[in-house]
C-alpha cells in the first residue's frame, strides 16, 4: 500500500509517499521524514513515546496520513 504523509517543516507544507503493508507506525513515519529532510544527520535513537516531542524539536508537525493506493 502507498500512504501519503502530509506534514509541516518549520511552518512549510510538505508531503512524502511511503510504502507499508498497513498504516505506518509513527516511528517509521518520523524516521522517513527525518532522513528525507536531514540526510546528512545520523538518525537519533528514541523510544516511540518520545517521537512526538522529538519531531516538534526538529520543527516537524505531522498533519495527515492517508491511503493513496491499496496496490503494492
Amino acid at each position: 500500500m502507498q500512504w501519503l504523509i502530509e506534514y509541516q517543516l518549520n511552518g512549510k507544507d510538505r508531503h512524502l509517499l511511503m510504502r507499508a503493508r498497513s498504516i505506518p507506525h509513527i516511528k517509521a513515519i518520523a524516521f522517513s521524514i527525518y532522513v528525507r529532510e536531514f540526510p546528512e544527520q545520523p538518525r537519533p535513537l528514541h523510544s516511540s513515546a518520545e517521537v512526538e516531542s522529538w519531531l516538534g524539536a526538529c520543527g516537524i508537525t505531522i498533519s495527515d496520513v492517508r491511503l493513496v493506493s491499496a496496490q503494492t
